[in-house]
């Protein structure tokens, strides 16, 4: 008996433990995952401007609602991100208020991701944010959840790196200018849109290769061209991005020589001068290009670039097309110019004409002539603005101005004009604290209340614009739109005046090229804040700096 009973308590056990198990089995299964965020690209620094590769991946796929109107989802700036994600986290989303970078959003994959592609390339070396809000729902009418599985907005930000040069370089012809050439041509020039390398040849034409500048190069010819279409090799020159330029259209090789020395006509030169260079234009017989031999009339006089006696300046032009010209038909009048530069301003010097064709047949050496440099000049041009000062704003604010002219800037009178987010324009009258800027020099303009934090120059002169903040003080909140006029209210700069800048957070906006247009194109922010005040920009190539002329 004892056997059994032991025996029934193991079935009824087993079979306990089998209907908890049916039960278990027949009971509410586990809710599935909430579908969530898994990834978003791209991430970290040096990514493309103009192909960033923006996209956010989901668990599952999406409805387009919220996403590709942008409400839930948008690209921003870094200094906007935080507004645009309180934004995103709200129930209505991302509006025409709220500052993101212009895109298109689209669904792809079914749904699963979303790619934002921003209609211009982004601004290089900046730093941006992928917004994600809360607002997003998958195709199961769930909400989705950041990738730590919690509803709440979130940024991911990168920073783009320089802008990579996908173009190729666009060649043209120099020397000559159009054919036809003569046979005895003498050297072949080719110019590039930017700086290259490598070397050219002529198939069939023994030559020796040479770097002219870095956007130019030439090849001296050995040998007499064949008759008929040439044109030099360009398969071994490479831009910096390793882009090969595309080939050259070819001109025609004459069947004759050029064995006669261009002819000056000596009614045609003109004498054409400027503060700190002299130009010479006249007729020759042929393509020709023109030089000019400048010296100085006695010892002691040399200055700028014009060497003293018993040197002298010697400049030459390039060849100008000549419609109609052949070198085997009779003479044409055919237009040639030349320009020294580097002169001081107000000063007597000796001119002479040289000329040379394209055969390296030279004429004899003009007559001299007197020639006077013009009067010296200011170019006052805006370079920097940082609106975005470390607290207290008003003693860090500053406009950086630069002189690219050939005289003193004496900005006395002038006045900084300011234009607001509604349109309306407000000006304020600079007064000198430390004379005028020097030529290739910089100024600064600062208000008032400027504490002098930032260690400067030597010899950067100040001028106040403001009794304590700078023009009432500079917006942080959009770029800035900043003139600089003259006496007579005529804007003689422009720094987003013309174009918008751009909006950069604790540091300054740039100009790239000084002598550049006011142009988005032209701006950048600063490497590293506050910026560069009262020297070269550290976006501007260093042959691009503000310097003395002469």
């Amino acid at each position: 008996m004892k056997k059994r009973a032991t025996t029934l308590a193991a079935v009824a056990l087993a079979t306990t433990a089998l209907a908890a198990g049916t039960l278990a089995a027949c009971g509410p299964s586990e809710p599935d995952p909430a579908p969530r965020v898994t990834s978003v690209a791209p991430e970290g620094e040096g990514i493309a401007p103009d192909a960033p590769g923006i996209s956010v991946r989901f668990s599952e796929p999406v409805e387009p609602s919220g996403v590709e109107d942008g409400r839930f989802l948008a690209l921003a700036t870094e200094a906007d991100a935080k507004s645009a994600a309180t934004a995103a986290a709200s129930a209505t989303g991302i509006g025409p208020g709220v500052a993101v970078v212009p895109a298109r959003v689209v669904l792809a994959e079914g749904g699963a991701a979303a790619e934002v592609v921003p209609e211009a390339p982004l601004q290089p070396l900046g730093t941006y944010a992928v917004v994600v809000g809360t607002g997003i729902r998958s195709v199961s009418g769930r909400a989705v959840m950041d990738p730590t599985g919690r509803k709440r907005a979130f940024a991911t930000t990168f920073r783009t790196g320089p802008m990579p040069d996908r173009l190729p370089p666009a060649a043209r012809w120099i020397t000559p200018p159009h054919g036809p050439a003569p046979s005895n041509l003498r050297e072949i020039r080719i110019g590039f849109s930017e700086a290259v390398t490598g070397s050219l040849s002529v198939k069939g034409v023994a030559g020796r290769a040479r770097t002219v500048s870095p956007d130019v190069l030439a090849l001296a010819l050995d040998g007499p061209l064949p008759s008929g279409p040439f044109a030099p090799l360009l398969d071994g020159v490479r831009d910096v991005g390793g882009n090969r330029p595309p080939p050259l259209p070819p001109i025609l090789a004459a069947s004759c020589r050029d064995d006669r020395a261009p002819e000056v006509a000596v009614a045609s030169v003109r004498v054409l001068p400027a503060d700190t260079a002299i130009s010479l234009a006249a007729d020759a017989s042929e393509v020709t290009r023109l030089g000019v031999e400048v010296a100085v009339e006695r010892l002691g006089e040399g200055c700028g670039s014009l060497p003293d006696v018993p040197g002298s300046l010697v400049a030459w032009g390039e060849f100008v097309p000549c419609p109609g010209h052949d070198p085997c038909g009779a003479p044409t009048r055919c237009p040639a110019a030349v320009t020294a530069s580097g002169l001081c301003p107000g000063r007597r010097v000796k001119v002479r004409l040289l000329a040379e064709d394209l055969a390296g047949n030279a004429a004899a050496p003009g007559p001299w002539m007197i020639a006077v440099t013009g009067s010296a000049a200011a170019r006052p041009v805006v370079t920097e603005v940082l609106a975005d000062a470390a607290s207290p704003q008003a003693g860090g604010e500053y406009v950086e101005v630069a002189n690219l002219g050939s005289g003193d800037a004496d900005l006395a009178g002038w006045k900084l004009a300011k234009r607001s987010a509604s349109g309306a324009v407000s000006r304020c009258t600079l007064e000198p604290k430390g004379g005028a800027i020097p030529p290739g020099g910089h100024g600064l303009v600062v208000g008032g209340g400027w504490d002098g934090r930032y260690p400067l120059p030597a010899g950067v002169p100040l001028f106040h614009c403001g009794a304590t903040s700078l023009a009432g003080g500079l917006a942080d909140d959009r770029a800035p739109a900043i003139a600089l006029e003259s006496p007579a209210g005529a804007v003689v700069s422009g720094f987003g005046w013309a174009a918008p800048s751009l909006r950069c957070t604790g540091r300054s906006v740039e100009r790239i090229l000084p002598e550049g247009e006011d142009a988005t194109s032209n701006f950048a922010c600063a490497g590293a804040g506050p910026g560069t005040p009262g020297a070269c920009n550290g976006n501007t190539p260093p042959a691009s700096c503000p310097r003395r002329p002469y």
